[in-house]
């Protein structure tokens, strides 16, 4: 991967290729002849003079496995490969030679995922399948977002989650171009010194802690706690500064009317601070769109005018950020951490880079877009559309946003009435969206746009399947028979093409049927069934397989030729934007 970035004109440095340099022998010799100590020693010094020498340009450093400690200056992106196992086993010596291989393996789980996890600003996933200039133009686009500078970067404040990650958070400011750093009364117990400005946020019922949170660029007291901050004389004896009166309570009209009637008694009990005074809305319970559109529409009517920070809480509704921050909030909150629902990595807050990136670098006033489905954390369409965008000059973010069948009719109006009119749909979705839609569209559809009064929409699966194909036919697998094993929306889209292109379909049964009754062999397998153990369970022979996923994409039977979805999905995108009104990037 480093080498498909230097080629693409990134500043790479290889840190065990530094240390062979600086000392004229290899790393394994280093490690054999003067111990693996000596050689951590001096990988630590060597990345230190790397990191303390001043450029001109941004650096990519790649440090090897074993690295330990991971600094906090430099962004840190943890490139794993699914398959790392057996890639350790069979492409590289030993680490540890006086250990069996399965030990050797161990001790990496358990030694070296753990550091990887807690360093790590940034996951990105070299998947099954994948192509390595495809990945390469993925993780550019990632890199290229951490040096841009919008404006949701310049109004977003990183919520700390522990004194341990202040250092690392202060950088991530710097680096982002951020706003400052959220410290919050629960996590510390006093206000730290710290190199960036900070919005001091109590959470408990001792206003004494605020007494140390003079540096703060702003307040944030808890409504919970108003009257022990009144009542303490602290707001006296400090000089006004923006202070936020900030609410968690469930929602309901009440909630916000209880949170817009504190303020105005605030400001008439302390009128020094009375042209401070924002007021942000945080309720918890939110669960339906339903709740999101009233919520939204209550936010004028009961008084919220003025600076003020609408932001309903959890996961769920964390797309909604981006959008609000751009358009109505005073300010925008991230989270400092990596959460993946992989086994081997779960750490806290629920936020990372990898949320944020496609969209810090976004400018009032931009457009939207938006993936719905369910699951939909896992897409990789705010790559696809968000660097396509770039690419021909559009200021256009891409959101993804979980949406249950049940929930569409409110999802589709929210979505409206908040301006997100080009839309990408996936599984389970395809069908019932077909379903809302005016035009003559097929059963299933993947791209909805709002057109005059209604959703129009289409099927540009098709463009997906017709560029994995021709990317097979380039590798050498010429038309043949083709056996599929799903039958969700896409797969109509998959015969069609299928047929025209000039293949022959042997075979093509739902998961719950599985290979029952398939033939033998065929010349490729296509699983559009994702990652279920039916697919794997005695699937025809073949020579290529083609899988209509990305993520968390299993090893198939021998093979000559391996594909993911990542070609698929690209042109698929390409083929959406399209149908939208944008200009194709060149």
């Amino acid at each position: 991967m480093g080498l498909a970035l230097a080629e693409r004109g990134w500043d790479v440095i290889d840190l065990d290729s530094e240390i062979e340099e600086s000392v004229d022998r290899s790393c394994e010799d280093i490690i054999a002849e003067d111990g693996e100590a000596r050689f951590r020693a001096l990988e630590q010094n060597t990345l230190a003079e790397i990191i303390g020498t001043a450029s001109e340009t941004p650096r990519i450093i790649i440090v090897g496995a074993g690295c330990n400690p991971i600094p906090d200056e430099p962004i840190c992106i943890w490139l794993r490969r699914p398959d790392w196992e057996s890639a350790a086993a069979t492409e590289r010596s030993q680490v540890w030679p006086d250990l069996s291989i399965d030990e050797e393996l161990e001790r990496m789980r358990s030694e070296r995922s753990p550091i990887y996890a807690a360093a790590a600003d940034l996951v990105f996933n070299l998947e099954r399948g994948a192509e390595l200039e495809h990945a390469a133009v993925q993780l550019e686009s990632l890199l290229n977002w951490t040096l841009t500078t919008g404006d949701l970067s310049k109004l977003s404040y990183i919520v700390v989650p522990s004194p341990e990650l202040l250092h690392r958070a202060e950088c991530r400011v710097r680096q982002l171009g951020m706003a400052g750093l959220e410290i919050r009364s629960d996590i510390f117990d006093a206000v730290p010194k710290t190199t960036v400005p900070f919005i001091a946020s109590l959470r408990h019922d001792d206003p004494s802690w605020l007494k140390s949170a003079g540096d703060a660029a702003m307040w944030d007291i808890d409504l919970a706690y108003i009257n022990q901050v009144t009542a303490s004389g602290v707001l006296d004896v400090m000089p006004p500064r923006p202070l936020i009166l900030s609410s968690h309570m469930n929602h309901s009209p009440k909630g916000v009317a209880i949170l817009a009637d504190a303020r105005n008694t605030f400001r008439e009990e302390f009128p020094k601070w009375a042209e401070k005074v924002i007021i942000k809305y945080a309720p918890h319970n939110v669960t339906s769109f339903g709740e999101i559109a009233t919520l939204l529409n209550q936010r004028g009517k009961l008084g919220l005018g003025g600076p003020h920070i609408l932001l309903p809480q959890g996961r769920r509704w964390a797309w909604l950020r981006p959008i609000l921050g751009l358009r109505s909030n005073f300010l925008n909150y991230v989270g400092l951490g990596v959460s993946t629902n992989r086994g081997d990595v779960q750490t806290l807050p629920p936020w990372d880079l990898r949320d944020w990136l496609p969209h810090l670098g976004l400018n009032r006033g931009s457009r939207f877009d938006a993936l719905i489905g369910d699951p939909a954390d896992h897409s990789q369409g705010d790559i696809y559309h968000r660097r396509a965008a770039e690419r021909v000059g559009l200021n256009v973010g891409y959101i993804r946003v979980q949406v249950d069948v049940d929930e569409l009719e409110h999802a589709l109006a929210l979505l409206k009435q908040l301006g997100l009119f080009n839309l990408s749909v996936t599984s389970p979705l395809k069908i019932h969206a077909a379903e809302v839609v005016d035009n003559d569209a097929p059963k299933a559809i993947n791209t909805l746009t709002w057109r005059g009064n209604s959703w129009h929409g289409w099927d540009t699966d098709s463009a997906g399947m017709r560029a994995a194909l021709q990317r097979l036919e380039e590798r050498g697998i010429a038309p043949g028979t083709i056996a599929i094993i799903g039958r969700g929306g896409v797969s109509p889209a998959l015969v069609r093409v299928i047929v025209e292109s000039g293949w022959t379909l042997a075979f093509h049964a739902g998961a719950r049927q599985g290979w029952t009754s398939a033939p033998h062999s065929v010349d490729l397998v296509v699983n559009a069934a994702g990652d279920r153990d039916v697919v794997y369970q005695g699937p025809p022979e073949s020579v290529a397989w083609l899988d209509l996923h990305y993520v968390d994409v299993r090893e198939p039977p021998e093979v000559r030729v391996h594909l993911n979805g990542d070609t698929f999905f690209v042109a698929q995108a390409d083929a959406q934007r399209h149908i939208w009104g944008y200009p194709f990037a060149k």
